[in-house]
């Protein structure tokens, strides 16, 4: 039979899949495809070199699958390779989550390899993905409704931490190697389970559409696996730097993109652009559906729209500007009167200063991120938290108080930037609106001895100066 082995092997190099000298984790339940890695993957090992370390899950589904774990545990004493073996309540979970099984095994089967490989020091988890797993996930996907993303089906490597070493090999010519070598796998029955989609799909819709459409359908699903694959990596490598373009602001809560930037973007583009976006503001792969797409797309283009994406995620389009964001947790921060203070909001901080009026030249500042106090008349204790509903202060050059509230709407601050605009708080008393607005509170005057000087930099400082900000 044809050098798997060597197959094998050259597939890992040209995808960089395995750095010499480096630790692999092997994913192996015990069937075909995983003891077949295994067994490739330690006879290629010496001369790379890189060392094996074998993982396996015992996942509680099947009245068999201690058996499995023994006969893991069997192949890995016999290879004197190291083996870690852990147990999992899969239904439980399942249940507890409100999760299919399926969903609820493979997530906690990813978090057991993760775990893992932590634990040995291993920079990459082997798993046992073939062609046909491939074949099945393209027209799964396909079925379902997919973008080219999801028609490139299952990539060599994903997170610089998987990777998929059989990825063109058949399932066929694995049970060809097994019995070359006349090696020993489990049989997992719940893999002809056809109350299973993915079931349904290997033993029931692809041999009923290779008899009777497509005889050489696994070879032409492949085919475009791997053209989609090419043009996707064409396309987010465009959508990468059109957001780049598009992007007035980011942080790790908040994205602001120039709408007319991202007009300028052929529509593909532009839902490229918007999903990039998303994941930028760290939202799980799973809430970025085509509806969500589409909702952010069809409030792109109004000249004023506000939407909910879910419980803690918002989309603002006003002024030329499209905002995503998500809430900044509350915070109430002591100030130093010496020195920097960090606080959570748009990587920002303080910096604090103390000096005798006579020490230099009274200079006023010419803009709002730097503020001269009289120290002596400055509250102990000075604090910094978000703007709140109802809160007022005195602003500088203005009688009497005005709703902090009604500053932002004067200044023309986008509505949902106004929650997180910092305050300095002290003995009850508003301060200064960070970045905006002073109040009148301690001026330094002719009489002041000593000054406080306070700095305010960050992200909140670069966004809100921005010209399309204002």
């Amino acid at each position: 039979m044809p050098d798997l082995s060597k197959d094998i092997k050259a597939y890992t190099q040209q995808n960089g899949l395995i750095a010499p000298h480096s630790v692999v984790l092997v994913a192996v339940s015990g069937g075909a495809d995983s003891i077949s890695l295994l067994h490739i993957l330690d006879g290629i090992k010496a001369e790379w070199p890189f060392a094996l370390h074998i993982a396996h899950l015992n996942h509680q589904l099947r009245p068999n699958a201690q058996q499995d774990a023994e006969f893991v545990a069997d192949i890995a004493h016999k290879l004197k390779v190291p083996v870690t073996i852990d147990t999992s309540d899969i239904l439980e979970r399942a249940k507890t989550e409100k999760r299919s099984i399926e969903d609820a095994a493979r997530q906690s089967r990813r978090a057991f390899l993760r775990h893992t490989a932590e634990n040995i020091g291993a920079s990459r988890v082997a798993l046992g993905h073939t062609q046909s797993d491939q074949v099945e996930t393209i027209l799964f996907r396909l079925l379902r409704g997919t973008s080219t993303t999801g028609l490139a089906g299952i990539r060599p490597i994903t997170d610089n931490f998987w990777i998929r070493p059989l990825l063109e090999t058949t399932r066929l010519q694995v049970e060809s190697y097994t019995k070359h070598h006349q090696l020993s796998y489990c049989t997992d029955e719940t893999n002809k389970d056809t109350r299973f989609a993915r079931n349904k799909i290997r033993h029931q819709l692809l041999p009923h559409l290779k008899a009777h459409f497509a005889p050489q359908i696994e070879g032409a699903l492949t085919r475009l696996g791997r053209i989609a694959k090419d043009e996707d990596a064409y396309l987010e490598n465009l959508s990468r730097k059109a957001l780049q373009k598009a992007t007035l602001y980011s942080a790790n809560r908040k994205i602001i993109l120039d709408v007319k930037r991202i007009f300028g973007y052929h529509i593909s583009l532009q839902r490229r652009l918007i999903k990039k976006a998303l994941f930028g503001l760290d939202i799980g792969e799973n809430a970025v559906t085509f509806e969500v797409i589409d909702r952010l797309q069809n409030c792109l283009n109004q000249t004023q729209a506000h939407v909910e994406i879910s419980g803690d995620v918002s989309a603002l389009r006003t002024q030329g500007l499209f905002i995503l964001s998500r809430p900044c947790p509350p915070f109430n921060v002591p100030i130093h009167l010496s020195g920097k203070t960090s606080f959570p909001i748009q990587n920002a901080q303080i910096i604090a200063k103390q000096y005798a009026s006579t020490q230099a030249p009274l200079i006023i500042p010419g803009d709002a991120y730097t503020v001269l106090f009289d120290a002596e008349q400055m509250p102990k204790s000075l604090h910094i938290r978000q703007m709140r509903s109802g809160d007022r202060f005195c602003p500088f050059g203005i009688d009497g108080t005005q709703k902090v509230s009604k500053l932002l709407r004067n200044l023309k601050i986008p509505r949902n930037l106004r929650g997180e605009i910092p305050v300095l708080v002290g003995d009850n008393q508003i301060l200064w609106v960070l970045g905006l607005r002073r109040s009148t509170f301690a001026p330094v005057t002719s009489k002041t001895k000593q000054i406080l000087q306070l700095i305010f930099e960050g992200g909140w400082q670069r966004m809100i100066t921005h010209p399309e900000m204002r």
